[in-house]
């Protein structure tokens, strides 16, 4: 019943995506439906981790603070875990759906690719996703750069880092972006990129230049000593391909839109954006090498590439351009869908997401 009412919902999206003038109550409809099945899910990789995190919360020793507090928060309340989760699904979805409202005219395009991935992966770690979504919503700020707008992204991101420490990745967007116009900075960027690259490649010289740091940062917080271990063999190459082919469309993309003079110069700002910051998440390549777990850094961001799919695909208007580019953006989501998701999660995070979910369940 579940898998039905999913795909009537999605496949109706997908004709609502096509037409000219959208339905908002379908893109409710799904909007709701990912609701429900990511706060209702009771199954999944980390559910039971933080179900005892959430009723020993008191007993957790983390740097992840503001977490921690909103455990304590909910408890005391009274709220069942069942019921914290929901809270923290909606509240993270909506939050991205404002963020996706400021950035796109064509939100249902961006859904739909949303939800083929990483929207399955956002349900078990719902943590990260919270943080994300404070995140993806700091950068809204971006688009209009001034001191008070990077004082709220700044302000923000550091909020988000007391979910989930990771978010301080995100924080020298706010100064890359000032950096951005000057050609010496651009140069410095490039050669940076494709000296880790190298460097990644060099797994001898990866481990001399990066030891010290990760010992140094593992005395506040033990789980960089974790990531700091050599685990891969060769499948940080595929991950290395996918980032590579993620940034090669939003190349791609700002070279569409920045061509149309139709195209106002706010929208203009917000592809220049999301291309910065996927430059940006190109410096994390060599971390690959360690840990797959690293990728999750440019899939957060994957919601803001999203929204450039969609401005770019209705900046074009040969229809044959059109479609040439919409295979490639969709061949993309696929191929993550497929190595990051279906084929080593099908049975621990596809399947329980439809079987197990106490809202649909409920007598």
């Amino acid at each position: 019943m579940t898998y039905i009412l999913f795909y009537t919902i999605y496949s109706l999206n997908i004709f609502n995506a096509l037409k000219k003038r959208k339905n908002e109550l379908l893109l409710l409809f799904l909007i709701i439906i990912l609701s429900v099945l990511m706060g209702g899910n009771t199954n999944n990789p980390d559910y039971y981790t933080y179900e005892i995190y959430y009723y020993n919360y008191g007993n957790v020793v983390s740097p992840d603070i503001g977490f921690r507090v909103l455990n304590g928060i909910f408890n005391k309340l009274g709220a069942s875990y069942e019921i914290f989760r929901l809270i923290i699904s909606v509240f993270s979805l909506y939050l991205i759906n404002v963020s996706i409202k400021k950035y796109s005219s064509n939100p249902v395009f961006v859904y739909l690719l949303y939800t083929i991935y990483p929207f399955m992966l956002d349900v078990v770690q719902i943590r990260n996703f919270l943080m994300t979504s404070i995140v993806i919503f700091a950068m809204t700020y971006l688009i209009e750069r001034n001191y008070k707008n990077s004082l709220k992204f700044i302000l923000l991101v550091v909020l988000a880092s007391s979910i989930h420490i990771s978010a301080l990745v995100y924080l020298p967007i706010v100064f890359i972006l000032q950096l951005n116009k000057n050609l010496l900075f651009k140069l410095f960027l490039f050669e940076a990129i494709i000296a880790g690259i190298f460097i990644g490649l060099n797994k001898n010289i990866l481990e001399a230049l990066t030891s010290s740091i990760f010992q140094y940062l593992a005395n506040y917080d033990s789980r960089f000593a974790i990531y700091s271990t050599i685990n891969t063999r060769y499948g940080y190459l595929l991950y290395w391909g996918m980032q590579l082919y993620s940034f090669v469309m939003m190349s791609w993309s700002k070279n569409i839109v920045s061509a149309n003079r139709m195209v106002t110069d706010n929208i203009k700002k917000v592809v220049d954006l999301v291309y910065t910051i996927n430059a940006y998440m190109l410096l994390f390549l060599p971390f690959y090498v360690f840990e797959i777990t690293y990728y999750r850094y440019a899939r957060n961001i994957l919601i803001l590439n999203y929204v450039v799919n969609s401005i770019t695909c209705y900046s074009i208007n040969n229809t044959y351009k059109k479609v040439i580019y919409v295979f490639f953006v969709i061949l993309l989501v696929l191929i993550h869908f497929y190595f990051d998701l279906y084929n080593p999660h099908s049975a621990n995070i596809i399947d329980p997401l439809f079987k197990y979910n106490w809202i649909l369940t409920m007598n």
